[in-house]
């Protein structure tokens, strides 16, 4: 600030300086001494994308395709689709010649991966279900992710213009689903499998290279790799190899089946006519069949039971909480190893929990077994894992936002089993790894008949968006779950559900239907004698019809809403906070000021990022009122707060922060930054303006705060 303008104001503020460098976001309202340097954040360290599966050990041949896709490389190609029957092995070869280019520094920038599931049991995966996991590996912040799906892909773009990557799309059905996940980056490459080709993609510049069973010698060398101590005469190893008609999976199955039963000659380990050489799937479904015929009872029951999980990830404590129920006498361990050595199952290779993932294939048939239990078998399965999931994402819900209010989940068998999840971030990882379960999971439910538990899954969902980004699977959980808890005849439920509906259709622009949503869930709240939900959904609807420019109805609500709550200013301080706001932009300066200052008196201490939000609104309202002074303490308390919030440091003993605080006062960050800009550049200091100006745009790339 100027001496002069000071004077005008009769503002006194002043600081020195001297020597050295700032870091972060930084006011400078005095004297500058020697050589100061003010920087932005330094860029956030975000660990370089690895998601590719690990390689296959029995890796065999194929040098003809390696040479393929290495000239597809050097001549530009930005796609490449690699077509084939099930079984055939195109996401082994692609995979193994990723990581190899990779191993000669190709594709520096990372390795993404995503399973299309163009041919699962699962529900096919979308662009605006894939884009928000695909920019956070990227370094993405949550906040900072849209929720329209072309905004989306436009932010994909940016973010991939400037990086040399590779992305593997397994399983793709339709070069619609592949076109908006293409990276822009020069040098980089959209990897594609699919069981038929797809001309499509040629419009976008691709390659497309079927992919073709294996010869018989190559066939042989697999057997011999999975199975080197296989006791076969030439003949028999001859069958085998027809038999199985050069399908890599086939073959494996086959040589695992014989190797772990080395008292069987090759001919008794295989299909004894020829109905496996009908097709692909029937082939495949042969050998699977005669490979689970070999197992031990209890396994061959595990099998079968794991084919009730809707999804082909299964996390180990997921399969220990149906055996223990279920399969009491199982080694379970020793039961899942003997699927992974039988090649049915495979582990994720990532640290970690224990997750084990399922070829499509298999999955198919592991599904088909599970068809034939009985129903109440089937119920009882289904039921275990409903109870299991839905206290998963309570405990992560708890970790992230322990001050929440939220109902008591309902379960059908008592004490299921929780997460150990040490602190935040590990919570996040749960939650990013169990995402497409729990969703799939609540859908069972629903199915299933189990409404309450379907509408509490639906109720946790939005940690799906506040800390992954996924905007659209919180709409769509919001308006299921709503189904589920009116089959439920859960009202409390209902009006939570009812209440983020409101919130995503404000977010959407869809202000008047948020209204007519929000007034249904009010009337809900109200029956239910819910004061804090009263108040709630009244400050929603205050913030929608100010959206809407009726200020009036705004105050009115607000109004109505601090009566609800008794008048306290701490409970009230988001109402008294928005009122501040509203008369602030009115001009009502005064007001304003009394309001803002209620509120930011109420969260002393509290160390929240509504703290932060409420120094910064109390910032801009003096600014408008020309105390620039004081505005700039204000906002200067803002950043304070906001990093007390992101670091949990209040200097309360015992207080610790977490990701919940972290999430909420992120966008905050880049609010406050702008609003000094917009202070310095009023007061004559450009220069300044500029710098906050960048230090927000780095806040809005995740860059940390200091």
């Amino acid at each position: 600030m100027s001496p002069a303008h000071a004077r005008e104001t009769g503002t006194a503020v002043s600081n020195t300086v001297s020597g050295g460098a700032v870091y972060g976001p930084s006011v400078q309202a005095g004297t500058v001494h020697g050589g100061i340097t003010i920087h932005s954040a330094p860029p956030a360290l975000w660990p370089v994308p690895r998601q590719l599966p690990p390689r296959f050990v029995h890796f065999t041949d194929r040098e003809d395709l390696h040479e393929c896709l290495d000239a597809a490389l050097r001549d530009g190609y930005a796609v490449v689709g690699l077509s084939g029957p099930s079984g055939v092995g195109k996401s082994a070869l692609a995979a193994h010649w990723l990581h190899t280019r990779h191993a000669t520094g190709a594709f520096p920038n990372g390795l993404l991966h995503v399973d299309l599931r163009g041919n699962s049991a699962a529900p096919t995966r979308e662009p605006r279900n894939i884009l928000p996991s695909l920019l956070r590996a990227l370094g993405a912040p949550p906040h900072t992710l849209p929720t329209a799906v072309d905004e989306l892909i436009a932010l994909y773009r940016t973010f991939t213009a400037e990086r040399c990557l590779a992305l593997l799309l397994d399983d793709a059905v339709a070069a619609s689903a592949v076109r908006p996940l293409i990276p822009a980056g020069p040098g980089s490459l959209c990897l594609v499998t699919s069981r038929a080709p797809l001309p499509d993609l040629v419009l976008d510049g691709a390659h497309l290279a079927p992919v073709q069973p294996l010869s018989a010698s190559a066939s042989s060398q697999l057997i011999t790799r999975v199975a080197p101590g296989l006791r076969t005469a030439a003949p028999a190893a001859c069958t085998l190899v027809h038999q199985c008609a050069g399908l890599p999976l086939a073959l494996v199955l086959a040589a695992a089946r014989a190797a772990a039963h080395p008292d069987q000659t090759v001919p008794a380990a295989v299909p004894s006519d020829d109905r496996a050489l009908s097709g692909d799937d029937d082939l495949l479904s042969g050998q699977l069949a005669q490979t689970v015929g070999t197992l031990p009872e209890d396994v061959r029951r595990l099998y079968r039971l794991l084919g009730l999980h809707p999804t082909a990830v299964l996390d180990h404590e997921a399969i220990h909480a149906v055996a223990t129920r279920v399969l009491p006498d199982l080694a379970l361990r020793k039961g899942l190893q003997t699927l992974v050595s039988h090649h049915l199952l495979s582990t994720d290779g990532q640290p970690g929990r224990q997750r084990y993932r399922v070829h499509t294939a298999v999955h198919e048939h592991m599904r088909t077994l599970a068809g034939e239990q009985s129903a109440a078998v089937r119920a009882q399965i289904l039921a275990i894992w409903v109870d299991h999931y839905l206290s998963g994402i309570h405990t992560i819900d708890r970790v992230l936002y322990p001050q929440r209010r939220r109902p008591a989940p309902t379960f059908t068998y008592p004490n299921p089993y929780q997460p150990e999840v040490a602190g935040p971030a590990a919570a996040v990882a749960w939650l990013e790894a169990e995402r497409e379960t729990v969703l799939a999971i609540q859908d069972v439910a629903a199915e299933s008949g189990l409404h309450h538990q379907a509408a509490q899954l639906a109720d946790a969902a939005w940690i799906m968006y506040t800390h992954l980004g996924y905007a659209e699977d919180w709409w769509r959980r919001q308006v299921s779950g709503y189904d589920s808890a009116v089959c439920a005849k859960d009202r409390y439920v209902q009006a939570r559900l009812l209440t983020g509906q409101g919130e995503v259709l404000r977010q959407r622009g869809d202000r008047h239907r948020a209204l007519e949503v929000l007034g249904q869930a009010l009337e809900v709240r109200v029956e239910q004698g819910d004061q804090v939900g009263i108040a709630r959904v009244l400050r929603s609807r205050a913030l929608v019809h100010h959206e809407l420019g009726d200020d009036h109805e705004a105050r009115r609500l607000l109004g109505e809403a601090i009566e609800v709550r008794g008048g306290d200013a701490r409970q009230a301080a988001r109402e008294f906070a928005l009122l501040g706001e509203i008369e602030s932009l009115a001009g009502n300066h005064d007001v304003a000021v009394e309001h803002l200052t209620r509120a930011r008196d109420a969260l002393v201490g509290a160390g929240s990022a509504y703290s932060a939000m409420v120094w910064r609104l109390l910032g801009q309202a003096q600014h408008r009122a020309g105390a620039v002074g004081q505005a700039r303490i204000c906002l200067n308390a803002a950043l304070a707060a906001a990093h007390t919030a992101h670091t949990g440091h209040t200097g309360h003993t015992g207080h610790t922060g977490h990701t919940g605080q972290q999430i909420l006062v992120r966008p905050e960050v880049p609010r406050i930054l702008r609003a000094l800009a917009a202070l310095a550049e009023d007061i004559g200091e450009p220069a300044l303006a500029q710098r906050h100006r960048d230090a927000a745009q780095a806040a809005d790339r995740g860059a940390p705060l200091r």
